[in-house]
């Protein structure tokens, strides 16, 4: 039954109650003492039965909050599926806002959105014009964002063919394919067959796999003048302190993930 102790049941009551009846303001205070005596049940049915020309209203009001508490679970479902999806998106430029597909399976980890924006904070006055490399590719939302900010040519390189088709269908969505170029193959093959010279180069390699090592050598020797290299690994993972004529010159920690800045030697 109703009683004092539940105050919001008793409001809702009272609602209902007028819903059908449609009193004076007057008489408001007179309802309360009733509804405490008598249960949810006896008072709608005591409404339905006096009432019938007016059941449509209780139906609705009845229709309404049902309403409102699906779509409030409805709200509450999609915003924590976003929050486990974590949508990769084109954050700047001309594929600004672009949703971008990431390979099925556990061997590709994206970086974070965190992660992506301080990387081309630390390189935005040299993204424009630039040519980029995007090693390690996976998704290749890095070299993405770079030709979406400007820069005149970027190349992708995986060795997953999940990846790379991943990598096209991203292109294609955003329309960059024409100053893109897109290879399947081993970092170290293509480092070393190549003469193309880079003006920036992101490399992110599997965690804990100590690729960074053998590698790094070779993107240095690629690099045109005043490139720049960054590099994403564990945050506990230690790198070089140079790379042929590349020295690291920062680290920034973002969460889990390491970022590491390599620039050219200044000559003294």
């Amino acid at each position: 039954g109703l009683c004092p102790k539940n105050p919001q049941l008793l409001k809702k009551l009272t609602k209902l109650l007028f819903c059908a009846y449609k009193p004076k303001r007057e008489t408001v205070s007179g309802f309360k003492p009733v509804l405490k005596k008598l249960s949810k049940t006896f008072i709608i049915e005591t409404i339905e039965k006096v009432r019938p020309k007016n059941k449509s209203n209780i139906d609705k009001h009845r229709e309404n909050e049902h309403n409102k508490r699906e779509f409030k679970k409805k709200c509450s479902f999609k915003r924590s599926v976003c929050r486990k999806e974590n949508v990769m998106r084109v954050t700047t430029g001309l594929a600004r806002g672009r949703n971008l597909e990431a390979p099925q399976g556990l061997d590709t980890r994206p970086s974070s959105d965190m992660t992506k924006q301080a990387v081309f904070n630390i390189v935005q006055n040299y993204v424009e014009g630039s040519v980029f490399l995007d090693l390690f590719a996976g998704s290749g939302q890095m070299g993405i964002e770079a030709l979406s900010r400007g820069a005149k040519n970027a190349v992708f390189i995986d060795t997953s063919s999940k990846a790379i088709e991943t990598i096209k269908a991203n292109l294609k969505h955003c329309n960059l394919m024409e100053s893109s170029r897109v290879a399947q193959m081993d970092a170290q093959s293509f480092l070393q067959n190549g003469s193309q010279q880079f003006d920036l180069a992101f490399l992110d390699p599997p965690y804990q796999k100590q690729i960074i090592d053998a590698v790094l050598p070779l993107v240095a020797q690629r690099m045109a003048p005043n490139g720049i290299i960054i590099c994403e690994t564990e945050r506990n993972e230690q790198l070089p302190q140079a790379a042929g004529n590349f020295v690291l010159t920062k680290t920034y920690q973002y969460g889990k993930a390491k970022i590491t800045v390599y620039r050219e030697r200044e000559e003294e």
